[in-house]
């Protein structure tokens, strides 16, 4: 179900993960990275957190003149220390 996010995101609507609530220049490795502290991963369908970033990235890019935009909802969501709420804002940026 979450998986579909990134399909999403090519859209203009997604929102990803964070190394630990570390805020790094890659919100999509950010948020992979945070999806996997918070165990959210195998929800999303990922066996790891090279496949999310590899997923996400090529999703990213292909939102176009959108990819600013879905790097701040992506963000936005990064913000979130509480990871029931991030799941949340990643669902509610992408969901079904």
């Amino acid at each position: 179900m979450l998986k579909t996010l990134w399909t999403v995101t090519a859209a203009g609507l997604l929102a990803l993960c964070m190394t630990g609530c570390g805020g790094g220049s890659d919100p999509v490795t950010d948020a992979c990275n945070k999806a996997n502290s918070c165990n959210l991963l195998s929800q999303m369908g990922y066996s790891s957190v090279s496949a999310c970033v590899s997923d996400g990235k090529a999703s990213v890019n292909a939102a176009g003149s959108q990819k600013s935009t879905v790097e701040n909802e992506i963000s936005a969501c990064l913000k979130q220390s509480d990871c029931n709420v991030f799941a949340a804002c990643i669902q509610a940026l992408g969901g079904p």
